[in-house]
C-alpha cells in the first residue's frame, strides 16, 4: 500500500507503507474539546472524526515532510547503496535489510555488516566488509524495513493543533478547501502556516 517512487542520490527507490500508527496524536476527547462540542451531545458521529483526524495526519506528514507516529516502511531498491542518506525521515531504527537472489530466494543482511546514523539519516557499509555476493534479483530484489515517525510525546504543540485545525475543517466543510469562501481560504493558509515552521527541508 502507498507506494511512490523517487530517487535520492540518483539511486531510484519505491518506499512501501508496511503498518502504524495503531492511534493518531489527537484523541476523541481533544477532537471534542476543539470543536467545542460535548461528547453526550454531538452531531458528528466519533469514528467518522477519527477518520479525518487520520486523513489530517496523514496531509499533516506530506507539508512536514516527515512521518508522524510510530509506523513501519520499506524502502526497496534496486542496487545496493553504499552511503545512502535514507528518503523517509525520523528513522528510529533498522528493523532490517533484505534481499532476494536470481532464484527468487530471500535473505536477511548481517546487521553487523551495516551502521545507521540518525543525526544524518544515513546508512553506512562499514568499512572492511561487503554487500551480500550474489545477482540481486532485478526491479527492487532489496529492501530495507525502517521504524519511522515522530513520538506524539515529542509532537510539537502547532502540529498537534494543524492537525485538529484541519479535522475540523474536514467534518464542517465537505466541498473541495481551496476554493470558495474567504473563511475556506484562511483555513487553509492557517493549516500549513502552523505545519511551516517544523517542516523539515533536508528530506
Amino acid at each position: 500500500m502507498y507506494p511512490y517512487l523517487t530517487s535520492r542520490f540518483n539511486l531510484e527507490y519505491s518506499a512501501l507503507y508496511v503498518s502504524g500508527p495503531t492511534t493518531e496524536p489527537v484523541t476523541i476527547t481533544d477532537i471534542y474539546k476543539a470543536l467545542v462540542i460535548e461528547a453526550d451531545n454531538t452531531p458528528y458521529d466519533a469514528g467518522d472524526l477519527v477518520a479525518k483526524s487520520r486523513a489530517a495526519r496523514i496531509e499533516a506528514e506530506g507539508i512536514l515532510n516527515q512521518k508522524i507516529g510510530p509506523q513501519v516502511w520499506d524502502i526497496v531498491v534496486d542496487f545496493w547503496p553504499m552511503n545512502w542518506q535514507l528518503p523517509l525521515f525520523p528513522v528510529s531504527s533498522i528493523v532490517g535489510i533484505y534481499w532476494i537472489d536470481w532464484g527468487g530466494v530471500e535473505s536477511t543482511v548481517d546487521p553487523s555488516i551495516y551502521a545507521y546514523y540518525p543525526a544524518q539519516n544515513r546508512l553506512w557499509l562499514k568499512p572492511g566488509f561487503f554487500w551480500p555476493d550474489g545477482q540481486v534479483y532485478p526491479n527492487g530484489g532489496i529492501r530495507i524495513r525502517v521504524n519511522v515517525g515522530i513520538s506524539y510525546a515529542s509532537l510539537k504543540d502547532n502540529v498537534r493543533q494543524a492537525i485538529l485545525l484541519r479535522t475540523g475543517t474536514l467534518a464542517n466543510i465537505r466541498e473541495d478547501m481551496t476554493v470558495g469562501t474567504v473563511e475556506q481560504a484562511a483555513k487553509v493558509g492557517t493549516f500549513e502556516a502552523l505545519l511551516g515552521a517544523t517542516r523539515d527541508y533536508s528530506v
